[in-house]
């Protein structure tokens, strides 16, 4: 039987991962470290997304014996509830291509929040910091993305709303957050702590979350739906 998550952190050789990888340790995870050594986001050409397109399609399409992988950015932090949490959500998960357990401070995790749905099908603001990226899927998504965008133009998260929009192929993500983006003033890419007035953080994030008690099956088909897309933008010729 294959096991069900592999837990990879999408890493740039700038910053120290350490300590994350320490707390996997000590809760006796196994993760694996896939870093960028290039300086390509320091360009404004159409390679400036070259180094982090290369390092997260490339975990995507590396080959695994797990259902899910896991891709967590260098600049969240790590707690036993959390992987609880995700290893038990994603155990009674649908077969879908994408489950995020991060929330950014939007209108639409707000909404979710106030209909008090633990779960949202959506095909773009996808906010990558913390999700799973269900197998199955991945040779379609990085096949698509490598013959119908630019590659270096247009961020990892963007080409994958892309696809989905494209293709008609919801996303999934996880109400309240359970991953907190703990570097949102300190982007690699001097992104600012909040975007267009967005902010980088999480106002619902709870290490406490209990997924235990939720049915998911129930939530899954249940779900807040945002049926809006995104055809064009960084990377579509």
């Amino acid at each position: 039987m294959h096991r069900l998550v592999e837990y990879n952190i999408m890493n740039h050789y700038r910053r120290n991962v350490k300590n994350m990888v320490s707390q996997f340790e000590k809760f006796s995870r196994d993760v694996k470290v896939n870093t960028d050594k290039t300086d390509f986001y320091k360009t404004r050409n159409s390679d400036r997304y070259k180094g982090i397109n290369d390092n997260y399609f490339g975990i995507l399409d590396r080959k695994t014996n797990c259902k899910w992988k896991v891709i967590m950015h260098d600049d969240i932090d790590i707690y036993e509830n959390m992987l609880i949490n995700i290893e038990h959500i994603l155990s009674n998960a649908p077969n879908v291509i994408i489950v995020n357990f991060y929330n950014p401070t939007t209108k639409r995790i707000k909404k979710a929040v106030n209909d008090d749905k633990h779960i949202i099908e959506h095909f773009n603001q996808f906010w990558g910091q913390c999700s799973a990226y269900n197998v199955s899927y991945m040779d379609e998504l990085v096949k698509w993305v490598k013959k119908h965008t630019i590659w270096g133009e247009g961020a990892e998260d963007l080409k994958v709303e892309q696809y989905c929009s494209h293709n008609y192929i919801p996303m999934y993500t996880v109400v309240p957050s359970i991953a907190q983006h703990i570097g949102y003033k300190r982007s690699t890419f001097k992104n600012p702590a909040s975007i267009v007035g967005v902010k980088r953080n999480s106002f619902n994030y709870s290490p406490t979350f209990d997924s235990t008690k939720i049915d998911w099956e129930y939530e899954f088909k249940n779900c807040l739906k945002d049926k809006t897309k995104i055809y064009g933008g960084l990377g579509m010729p």
